[in-house]
Order: C-alpha cells, then sequence, then structure tokens
C-alpha cells in the first residue's frame, strides 16, 4: 500500500510492523506510534476517515481499512446493485459512489418514508415523527463488519441530519445543552409506534471541521429518539436560507454561508463536534461581568485567554450573564464581498470619509460629533472633532489643505455616504473645481463603505 511506503519514508514504520527497540520507553514508543497515526490520518479522504476513527494505532487503523476496502463483494442477496456497480463504466469508482448506490438499493426496499417531525409539540398533542434510515439493518443478509459494505454503522452520534418536515431540532444527548430547562413539553410518535417523551430544551453549541461555530436554539432533548436532527423550517423561521441543489446543500444569510456539506444517498448530514462552552454545572460568577466591562466588553474568549496567561487573576472562571450592550453594540451587517478590489497604489488616490454622531453626552469641548479621512493607500486616519454636521465642509478644506501640503500629492477621488453635509452645492462644487471625484455609497448601505464605518468602530470600542 502506498501508506505503507509513505511511512517507511517518514522512518515511521517501526508501529506499523509491531517492533519497538529494547531501548525505546513506554512514552518515546506511545509517541512514535501517535505520529505515524497522524501521517495515516492525514492521506485519507473525510469520507472514508470516518469509518476507521475508532482506531487508536497504527496497526489497527490499517487492520480496518484493508477490512473495508480489500474484501470481498456481499452476499448473494445484493446480487443486483453488485453487479451494476461491477459494470460502472468508470475504471476506478469512489467510495461515496458506492456508499449511494447501496444506500438507494435498501431505501428502494423500504416503503417507509422518512417523515419527521410535524406540529407543535408543546401543545401535547401527539405527532407522528419517522427517524431516518441511517444504520442499515442486514444482519439477516451479511455480515457488515466482515465486508466492505459498512456504512452508516460506523458514523459517529455527533452526525446532524438535515430535515424539512422537522418543526424544531431535536437530540436524545442532554450533555449536550447548555443551560439546561428540564419541563413537561409534549410528545412524539415515531413511525413504529413508540411514544417517546420530551423532557427538556436548550441551546447546544456545534462546531464545524474548517472552525466554524454554529448554535441551535430551543433544540428538545428526546432520550428515545435514535438520531440528532436539525429543522430547516427552524432556521427559515431565524432568517437564514437552505439551498439544496447538485447533491449538495448549504444554510447561508446574506452573502454569509454559515454550514454547507454534500448528500449522501437521499440524506444530507452535517458531520460536525459538540462544543460545551458552558456545562451544565459551570456558575456565573460577578466579577467576570464586572471585569468584561472594566476591559471595554472583551469577548469571553479574550478574557479566558488573559485568565490562562494569569493575567486576569482577580477571577475564578470567566462565565458571565449575556451582556446586552455587547449585543446592541457589536452587531453588524454582513460585509459585501471582496474580491476583485485592490488597495491603491498611491497616497490620496482614494480617500474614505465618514461622520459619526451625535454622541449622548458632549465632550470637554463641546463637541457631540467627529468626522474621520482615511488614506486607501497607506491606512492613515485622521479625526477631527465637530459640534454639529454642517461644520463638515470647513473641516473638509482645512484638512486637504494640509495633507496635499505635506505629502506632495493631491487628492483625487472622496468616497462617502450620501448624508447632507457631503452633499449639497458648496461641496459638490468645490470638489469639482479641484478635479476631485466622488464616489457616494447607495442609500442605506452602509457596506460599502466598510472601511470608514468599521474604523468608527475601533474608535468608540
Amino acid at each position: 500500500m502506498q501508506i505503507e511506503d509513505h511511512l517507511y519514508e517518514k522512518q515511521l514504520h517501526l508501529p506499523l510492523i509491531g517492533v519497538k527497540l529494547a531501548e525505546m520507553k513506554a512514552d518515546e514508543w506511545a509517541l512514535l506510534d501517535r505520529r505515524a497515526l497522524v501521517v495515516v490520518r492525514m492521506s485519507l479522504t473525510q469520507s472514508v476517515a470516518f469509518n476507521v476513527s475508532k482506531e487508536k494505532t497504527v496497526k489497527d487503523l490499517l487492520i480496518a481499512l484493508a477490512g473495508v476496502y480489500e474484501k470481498s463483494s456481499a452476499s448473494n442477496s445484493w446480487d443486483t446493485v453488485i453487479t451494476s456497480i461491477s459494470n460502472a463504466t468508470k475504471e476506478k469508482l469512489k467510495f461515496d459512489e458506492v456508499l449511494s448506490a447501496i444506500l438507494n438499493q435498501e431505501m428502494m426496499k423500504r416503503s417507509m418514508a422518512c417523515q419527521l417531525i410535524r406540529g407543535r409539540a408543546e401543545t401535547g398533542e401527539e405527532i407522528k415523527v419517522g427517524v431516518p434510515i441511517i444504520g442499515i439493518n442486514l444482519s439477516q443478509k451479511m455480515d457488515m463488519r466482515k465486508n466492505c459494505l459498512s456504512i452508516y454503522d460506523e458514523y459517529k452520534v455527533e452526525n446532524w441530519y438535515i430535515d424539512s418536515g422537522a418543526s424544531f431540532h431535536c437530540t436524545s444527548h442532554k450533555e449536550w445543552f447548555c443551560d439546561y430547562i428540564k419541563g413537561e413539553f409534549g410528545h412524539v410518535i415515531v413511525e413504529n409506534g413508540q411514544k417517546c417523551k420530551i423532557e427538556g430544551r436548550s441551546i447546544i453549541h456545534l462546531k464545524m471541521n474548517d472552525g466554524g461555530k454554529l448554535i441551535l436554539k430551543e433544540v428538545r432533548h428526546i432520550p428515545d429518539l435514535q438520531k440528532n436532527l436539525i429543522s430547516v423550517n427552524k432556521f427559515d423561521q431565524e432568517g437564514y436560507k437552505i439551498t439544496f441543489e447538485n447533491s449538495s446543500w448549504k444554510v447561508s444569510r446574506g452573502a454569509l454561508t454559515l454550514i454547507m456539506g454534500k448528500a449522501v444517498g437521499t440524506l444530507y448530514p452535517l458531520c460536525t463536534k459538540v462544543e460545551q462552552i458552558v456545562s451544565l454545572t459551570a456558575e456565573k460568577d460577578d466579577k467576570a461581568s464586572l471585569w468584561h466591562r472594566r476591559l471595554g466588553h472583551l469577548s469571553e474568549n479574550g478574557m479566558r485567554i488573559l485568565h490562562s496567561k494569569k493575567v486576569l487573576i482577580a477571577i475564578t472562571n470567566t462565565c458571565f450573564d449575556f451582556c446586552e450592550d455587547c449585543g446592541l453594540g457589536k452587531q453588524k451587517r454582513v460585509s459585501f464581498n471582496k474580491d476583485g478590489r485592490k488597495k491603491k497604489s498611491n497616497r490620496l488616490d482614494l480617500v474614505h470619509t465618514d461622520v459619526w454622531g451625535p454622541a449622548q453626552g458632549k465632550s470637554f469641548g463641546g463637541n457631540l460629533y467627529f468626522v474621520i479621512f482615511i488614506d486607501d493607500y497607506s491606512r492613515k486616519t485622521w479625526i477631527y472633532t465637530l459640534k454639529e454636521k454642517p461644520n463638515v465642509f470647513n473641516v473638509f478644506k482645512y484638512w486637504l489643505a494640509r495633507v496635499e501640503n505635506e505629502t506632495g500629492s493631491r487628492l483625487k477621488c472622496l468616497l462617502s455616504d450620501n448624508g447632507e453635509e457631503f452633499c449639497n452645492k458648496e461641496f459638490d462644487s468645490y470638489c469639482a473645481k479641484r478635479g476631485i471625484r466622488r464616489i457616494k455609497t447607495v442609500p442605506r448601505t452602509p457596506q460599502q463603505n466598510g472601511v470608514a464605518e468599521r474604523m468608527n468602530r475601533t474608535i468608540l470600542e
């Protein structure tokens, strides 16, 4: 196998053949085996890695791979599927293609539709639920662990499944919830007639394989449920857009894609990990909230880093209650795509400007506003305070004369919004006489002036 050759090239072959040198200590041997295991796992595709994720040593991992991909085909009951795969025109079949063919055959044999959670569970009325067919039950047909058809049987319990019929997200794992709320929330009935009780609800934090995070709200805890279900209807109510096309799916909001994946057969799995940010027994620390405000509303992750480095020793933990000021003050619109946009190559080729205000209280000088000018090339920023907005034009003339004298360059283009302080006859005629090109954003679209808007937030924070 090419993997074996790769291990020999890296001089990590000893764990493969199981030969431990006499002078090698136990911890050194464990480290060597772990390094070899990392090399093998990084050479596998994601779909293949799921089927051998339980193996902890290199030798066991390669044995599992050989058992999955190098053994004979299934029994005669699957002759039709095996014949169709064998007669495929492609020289090499991908694992996902074989997986899809077998799953589709199993689905055709089962006439039961995968109906998911319907109706409102809180009312207490019985709701019919169909759990997706994930584990293929072929115990009477063949031993799946001895043949190459071991598919969903190997999937981790952290897998979630996107479904358009679910009224809410649900799972059977109580330990995944943050701030768990126990109560009577009704019942559901699965297709086999079993009555399942909803024992609680809360939120669950998911961590994607690419490092992204997703928060599922109002997740129901159903102990007897076999699979973890994500509701398309719930995402739609929260303002997300769900797209299914070309055997793939994605959940997005505006230009931001939150999660995405590919279809496996007729199902849409989401491979993820559960991130327990706040444990069930975590206690909120009043001092943590106080230091959060003292540090300029620093994020919980930032406070956790300071605490781990023993810089913030005044608190015992970094868990604090939801900060309403952060939620209101730090929310922003999704940025536009920046592909194709490049920074200018000379000073004053483009200048971004914006006015912020009015402030809730006056400064010591009696000012309520400030205006900023940002050079696109150097990102140098000039800030001037104002008592009222009409003073912007006089400040602009003062700034322009000063900066052109200092740099020896002339302002070529000015980017601003459509505020009256920028869009008036006096300002327009002055720019026209000096040959300054004006770029104005579309009304109610601050994303087009993102450089200045982000600087406003930086100044305020």
